[in-house]
């Protein structure tokens, strides 16, 4: 049951990640700026299949099909395995957040609505 809410999770912000890319797209996949875009900055831990083969999601083929299908520049930020939740700790108190983030919320106190940057 938690692995299946995990995988409905993550492939709702998958999804959700694909729809903000493909916003700047022309018909016939070209992007809609002439110059190069700013990089989406994605904050995840890295799962320990893809940390087998590769440092870092960006390097592995599905971020560079990302990457590729989006037409931005993706930078994958991954905390250490054993300390991702106190990465996201001090992530979140800083309030310098990365445009998107893949954590469990729920164990998060006040859920995904508590953290609100300052100056927002």
């Amino acid at each position: 049951m938690k692995i299946a809410k995990s995988f409905v999770l993550a492939l709702a912000l998958i999804l959700a990640a694909a729809q903000v890319f493909a916003g700047g797209q022309k018909a016939g996949g070209q992007s809609g700026s002439s110059g190069g875009s700013a990089p989406v900055t994605w904050w995840l831990s890295l799962n320990a299949n893809v940390s087998a083969n590769y440092a870092n999601l960006g390097d592995s083929p599905f971020g560079k099909g990302l990457a590729e299908r989006t037409g931005s520049a993706i930078t994958f930020q991954h905390p250490p395995a054993s300390g991702a939740a106190e990465q996201f700790n001090l992530l979140v108190a800083d309030g310098n957040l990365p445009d998107l983030m893949e954590y469990n919320w729920m164990g998060y106190p006040g859920g995904p609505e508590k953290p609100t940057p300052v100056g927002v």
